[in-house]
């Protein structure tokens, strides 16, 4: 029964959303050079999964205490470069201030109502990176979860194109721009259905194309 109420619930919000904001082909931001990710959502998920890759850089990403960064990575298989926010599991799997499930959760529950395109949670893997691999990141890099050979986090693509906004909700740009209040309230319904209670300046970015404005949650 509760699990027929919580579908049923997600089923008027996305019912609603649609009908006071039509969806329209060309609200799609399509992956590449102009856009906020280089490949689409499951290509990206594919290659962090199961592709080696090298890793080129790594910057602070304003992480904290999560100890979150910027890494750069390539792939030799073609050269590919991709930028990732990338957070270690914490030894005990969960920490006060670092969730891995909770990121991969909301990135996966968007799904539900959402279009790849329409993604309001960056493309999110649990990666489990080789020790020899890691060095970039840490000189003498040790497991962290386990005895595997390897370090285990969270690698969310890095979006390109995007700012934190002065404002997020502008009450009368939502009531005069059709594709401005689509894009928030997907933002919103997530925000609803994830239970988000983290609404600090920089975990919410926007497009810097201000006829296009998309809205995006980047910690979860």
């Amino acid at each position: 029964m509760a699990s027929e109420r919580i579908s049923s619930s997600i089923g008027i919000l996305v019912i609603a959303s649609s009908v006071l904001f039509p969806i329209h082909d060309s609200w799609s931001q399509p992956a590449g050079a102009d856009g906020h990710i280089p490949e689409p959502p499951a290509m990206i998920e594919k290659r962090l999964a199961n592709e080696p890759f090298e890793i080129r850089s790594v910057k602070g990403a304003g992480g904290g205490v999560t100890g979150a960064k910027k890494l750069r990575l390539v792939f030799p298989s073609d050269g590919l470069e991709l930028s990732i926010k990338w957070k270690p599991v914490p030894p005990t799997g969960d920490g006060w201030n670092n969730s891995p499930r909770r990121e991969l959760v909301a990135y996966q529950i968007q799904r539900w109502f959402l279009d790849p395109e329409d993604y309001v949670v960056p493309t999110s893997v649990a990666v489990c990176i080789p020790l020899e691999a890691y060095k970039p990141v840490d000189p003498s890099p040790k497991a962290n979860v386990g005895h595997f050979p390897c370090v285990l986090g969270i690698a969310s693509v890095w979006l390109d194109n995007v700012t934190v906004p002065e404002t997020l909700h502008d009450p009368e740009r939502f009531e005069s721009d059709n594709r401005y209040a689509y894009h928030l309230s997907n933002m919103n319904v997530l925000a609803y259905l994830i239970k988000h209670q983290d609404g600090r300046t920089g975990n919410f970015l926007t497009a810097t194309d201000e006829s296009d404005r998309r809205v995006f949650a980047v910690d979860n």
